[in-house]
């Protein structure tokens, strides 16, 4: 079960969180009001939220970030080859 959402005044810029809108991961870059700006971990496009749909990241869905990061990674280096 995910965590429960953060709320405004606790998000930190630079942390990871989990955006249950997107089902993304992202660090987070900015926070103004309600909407926050989130970059993926290893860099690319910025993407906004709504502060409600962030939490941090549970242990599963930590494990499932990395792993996806792993993917794309292998697969950039299997075009490059």
């Amino acid at each position: 079960m995910p965590a429960p959402p953060a709320p405004a005044s606790t998000l930190i810029v630079g942390e990871l969180y989990y955006d249950s809108a997107a089902d993304r991961h992202g660090i987070l870059q900015d926070v103004s009001g309600a909407r926050v700006f989130l970059r993926p971990e290893g860099g690319g496009r910025e993407w906004t939220a709504l502060d409600s749909d962030l939490h941090h990241p549970a242990d599963a869905e930590r494990i499932r970030a990395h792993r996806a990061r792993a993917q794309r990674a292998a697969l950039l280096r299997a075009f490059d080859s």
